[in-house]
Formats: C-alpha cells, structure tokens, sequence
C-alpha cells in the first residue's frame, strides 16, 4: 500500500528527480501515486569522502479507479450469487449449483485478467484478499446449495442468512480499508 524509497540525487532540484525517479522507476506515470508527505533531505559523507544527498518521499498508490473497476465489479457478480436461492432448494439443485459455478469460474478468470494488468508484488495485496474471500464465499455457497437435500428444506434459509451476514462483513472489511 505505502511505497518508501530512498534515492541519491545530486544538483537536480528535488521535485524534478522525484518525478522523474517516480516515473521511470515505479509506474511510468506520476498521476498513479499521490505524495503523502514532504521531502525530507539529508546530507552524509560516503568513507572516500564523496558527498551524498538522501531524499526519502512517503508515497502512496492512489486506489479510486481500482475500487470503481474491480471491486465493485466484483461485488456485483457475487451479489449475483444470491440469486441461486430464488430456485428450488431440491428440485433445481443443478440450475443453482450451475449459478454460483458459473460465477465462481467468472471470478477465478477475472482475477487472472486484472492479475496481469496490476504491478507484481511478492505478498497478498488487499485487493488478493478481497477476490480470495470472494472466491471462498462462492465455493462456501456452492457446497451450502447441498444442504437442504440432506437436511430438509428449512437449512436453506439458515444458509441464505449466513452467507448474507458474511456478505455485508466482507464488503464492510472492503470499504473500510479502501477509505480509512
């Protein structure tokens, strides 16, 4: 989330190498990050007595066209999960597996879509975290639609209001990291 760098820089003024470290470097483009703080400049002498300047920047990837592109995709499609609970819990079990399968396979292949398109990183983003609690919940629902044929038709209503209670603290865990 927060990227720190630490660049030696020599008579160029410092926003001028800050911009064109930032672009070459991280993302090719200045208007992906946003400067949380100030430059903080400092002098030091190297063992040989060379001269060396520090400016240490505190920037952070700006995350608006992320949540307007991915996560509020994502989250339609899961919502559309919910829609598997309108059939039949016993005499349409195929059509409502076929529901959450078939959104489950257009998550799996979204996330390999975006995965090529974000920077690659050694760690699970926030946005990995997301999509994996997407993709648990719809595999969570897809074993839960095998429920009421074992266990009678009430357990479906059970399961509908514990997928529902997950459903809004997943997305409330979302929101709140993305704005907080």
């Amino acid at each position: 989330r927060t990227v720190l760098r630490l660049y030696q820089i020599s008579t160029v003024s410092c926003h001028q190498m800050l911009v064109r470290n930032v672009s070459e470097r991280m993302v090719r483009t200045v208007s992906v990050y946003q400067i949380l703080s100030s430059y903080s400049l400092t002098h030091s002498l190297t063992p040989h007595q060379l001269s060396i300047d520090h400016l240490r920047v505190l920037i952070v990837r700006r995350s608006a066209h992320i949540i307007q592109n991915i996560v509020l995709f994502v989250m339609m499609i899961q919502t559309l999960s919910f829609t598997a609970f309108w059939l039949e819990p016993i005499q349409e079990l195929s059509d409502r597996l076929q529901v959450v399968l078939t959104l489950l396979l257009t998550v799996v292949a979204f996330k390999l879509m975006i995965k090529e398109q974000l920077p690659s990183v050694p760690y699970m983003t926030d946005l990995d975290k997301y999509i994996f609690a997407v993709t648990t919940m719809l595999f969570a629902q897809a074993f839960m639609h095998l429920l009421p044929k074992t266990y009678g038709v009430h357990v479906d209503t059970i399961c509908l209001q514990i997928l529902v209670g997950f459903f809004v603290v997943q997305h409330t865990w979302a929101l709140w990291i993305a704005y907080v």
